[in-house]
């Protein structure tokens, strides 16, 4: 789903640079190196895995140690363990893709019975967002029994008209769950356990994050980049997320797990597999996304993750077996765009573009620091200078801004672009989405 102007401002995916790039000797510890002040400007913590060649290497960045046994919630990567599961309930015969979900639950206000297991998988059920609609959040929970009710019950009206169209929906797989314990008469996290994690020698892998589990990276938050350790609620994961993005795991598991799942038939057969990454003319299959990156003549699959503290993204090209997953200790990730494409050009062995300097950009755009407010979008934002960085800062979040072109500042993530307006030194030009808007200084 686009990101709405204001949507882009509150949340503030951090900033990356295109523009005037020169080029540096390829290599994992280039890339860690590359990313290491920006990430130490915003208190968060990155683990890289890179699959090459037969072999894997690992590297962190602002992390003190090795990071490929550090256990981090994956989010939504949780999605495709629970569509394994479903999948092997088919091959099994207890289910089949065109299966109406009323065969195995009981109604649920606001949910089709007719609705099948396949639209569930592929998210064209039309039904509404249960995760997301809370007005708390996973380490900010007034009290225990906010965790306790049937979330199930809170799903608002369907959309009738994205009945068979792709719309991502975490409600899916909340019922995906349910119906896999009603078939199996136990929980979904020992079918996680019993029919994945154990058959293919997961060590560091759990059902749900928890402050318990051994070597967790501590997650931060957006708005104080500060440690939210303490306040992590298990039930938060077990409850809420479940089966749409419960599971915490490391990097080194996870290489594992899909190594199983794309390059043997541990878990379900290949003929079964092509079904799960039959995209049908899109881009989500059944619990797997095609990753296309502009400008990559290969092809990626996989699926990423965010949750409240904590991202994962992982890619694998089915030609070639490689393979790059990384986690960031932050629902969004730090010059995200940026990132992909140097991993990717890492697999691919091309050379790695260095960031222009961003030291002294503060003093050089001095005029430009300050509030700005935006019209006709009812946004303030500020241009703030900080160890010679400029920040982006919104909502009480803030991102690194760097120079893209001569008096260009700019964020390749979100598409925003900050430039002087010539007819009038006060005015910021206003660039995202194929949209111009004006940025007025505030006094």
């Amino acid at each position: 789903m686009q990101a709405s102007i204001r949507t882009t401002l509150l949340t503030l995916a951090i900033l990356i640079c295109a523009g005037k790039l020169s080029a540096q000797p390829t290599g994992l510890e280039t890339i860690a190196r590359k990313y290491e002040p920006f990430y130490e400007s915003v208190n968060a913590q990155m683990g890289i895995l890179i699959k090459k060649g037969g072999s894997m290497e690992t590297t962190g960045v602002n992390y003190p140690s090795d990071v490929a046994d550090v256990v981090f919630n994956i989010g939504s990567a949780t999605k495709t363990f629970t569509s394994v599961l479903i999948l092997q309930e088919m091959e099994r015969g207890n289910l089949s893709l065109t299966d109406g979900l009323g065969k195995f639950l009981d109604p649920i206000h606001n949910v089709d019975p007719a609705i099948t297991i396949e639209q569930l998988l592929r998210h064209q059920s039309g039904l509404g967002e249960v995760v997301g609609r809370e007005t708390w959040d996973a380490y900010n929970i007034p009290h225990d029994s906010i965790l306790r009710r049937d979330f199930l019950a809170d799903i608002p009206p369907m959309n009738t008209a994205m009945v068979g169209k792709f719309r991502y929906t975490n409600t899916n797989y909340l019922l995906l769950g349910r119906i896999l314990e009603k078939i199996n008469d136990v929980s979904y996290f020992e079918l996680l356990k019993t029919r994945i994690f154990i058959p293919c020698g997961l060590q560091h892998t759990y059902p749900y994050l928890s402050r318990g589990i051994p070597n967790l990276l501590h997650p931060t938050d957006e708005a104080q980049e500060q440690d939210v350790f303490e306040g992590i609620n298990y039930k938060y994961f077990a409850d809420f997320c479940y089966a749409a993005g419960s599971i915490a795991s490391t990097l080194a598991d996870m290489a594992t797990f899909y190594h199983h799942l794309y390059e043997t038939e541990t878990f379900i057969s290949r003929e079964t597999f092509n079904q799960m990454i039959d995209f049908k003319g899109g881009t989500y299959g059944l619990g797997i996304e095609r990753l296309d990156e502009d400008g990559e003549s290969k092809r990626f699959i996989g699926h990423g993750g965010n949750n409240y503290g904590y991202m994962f993204r992982n890619y694998y090209c089915p030609e070639t077996g490689e393979m790059a997953l990384y986690f960031v200790n932050r629902v969004r990730n730090v010059l995200k765009n940026a990132l992909i494409e140097d991993l990717l050009a890492y697999l691919d062995d091309r050379p790695i573009a260095a960031f222009p300097p961003a030291n002294g950009l503060a003093t050089a755009y001095s005029d430009l620091l300050g509030e700005y407010s935006l019209e006709g979008v009812g946004m303030t934002f500020r241009l703030k200078g900080d160890q010679g960085l400029i920040f982006l800062v919104a909502d009480g979040m803030r991102a690194p801004l760097m120079e893209s072109g001569e008096g260009v500042l700019s964020d390749f993530t979100s598409g925003i672009t900050l430039t002087k307006d010539v007819s009038e030194p006060s005015r910021l030009v206003f660039k995202q989405g194929g949209h111009t808007l004006h940025a007025n200084r505030r006094e």
